[in-house]
């Protein structure tokens, strides 16, 4: 009977570890399923930005301006944060490339949007990112909820934060 109980204590124990090892938050990763890395980095005018979970939906691009499609859906994502600068933060991550080039090339098209500057492809290595663009949506608990190579337009943008 002595020997029953430690059994089943054990097994309880076991079992405790299990579910709490099953339930526990997602791994961080790169990956739709998995908790985003926070990274921090340059913007082009010089500040330091952490980027982590917060309050609001997080979208990050990672583009270059010699990219032809990256240029081309510019346009769209400058309007996307335009129109969500309020509900969303929204980090376009330029791939080694000089701040003076990058800000000239945002000034001279007239985007606002907020660029950070991964000069030694660190945080793009930390995503695993092959291909440009990329854009990767993160939901309000840090949950990457889509991940895109390719271009992606506003409205494929509005749509997954109007289904959260």
């Amino acid at each position: 009977m002595k020997r029953f109980k430690i059994v089943m204590g054990i097994m309880v124990i076991f079992l405790l570890v299990l579910g709490s090892i099953c339930s526990a938050a997602p791994d961080t990763g790169s990956t739709v399923g998995k908790m985003m890395p926070q990274f921090t980095l340059n913007a082009v005018n010089g500040s330091s930005i952490t980027v982590m979970p917060s309050d609001k939906v997080t979208i990050i691009n990672f583009w270059a301006t010699w990219c032809p499609p990256c240029r081309a859906e510019m346009p769209e994502l400058n309007a996307f944060q335009l129109q969500y600068s309020d509900t969303v933060a929204f980090y376009g991550i330029n791939l080694r490339e000089e701040a003076n080039f990058v800000n000239d090339f945002m000034y001279k098209k007239g985007y606002s949007m907020l660029v950070l500057l991964d000069s030694n492809g660190e945080v793009g290595n930390l995503f695993q990112i092959k291909f440009i663009p990329t854009t990767i949506v993160i939901d309000r608990n840090g949950i990457i909820i889509f991940r895109k190579s390719g271009p992606v337009t506003k409205n494929e943008l509005e749509t997954i934060i109007n289904n959260l």
